[in-house]
């Protein structure tokens, strides 16, 4: 989450976390700002997917993702993120 604040997104960050809002898109683009190189470079090599594939499969995986880790409108714990993934 810090991450997207960092770079612009705060609102659509803090829009996934909450119970009581529209969540706002946060689009390949963007992702591709927010997210480090050396991540998506994991990721091809894990992957064998393209750069803007892996992007765009983020984008569209990242709002069930974070609704699922912020059921109350709140970050868990390390821990307890661990075990939600």
């Amino acid at each position: 989450m810090n991450m997207f604040r960092c770079m612009g997104q705060e609102t659509a960050a803090e829009s996934r976390a909450a119970v009581d809002r529209q969540n706002e898109s946060i689009g390949p683009k963007d992702l591709k700002r927010a997210v480090r190189p050396e991540m998506v470079v994991d990721l091809r090599q894990k992957t064998g997917l393209s750069r803007s594939k892996i992007l765009s499969r983020l984008a569209a995986t990242l709002p069930q993702t974070v609704n699922r880790l912020t059921p109350h409108g709140r970050l868990p714990s390390k821990d307890k993120a661990r075990d939600l993934v």
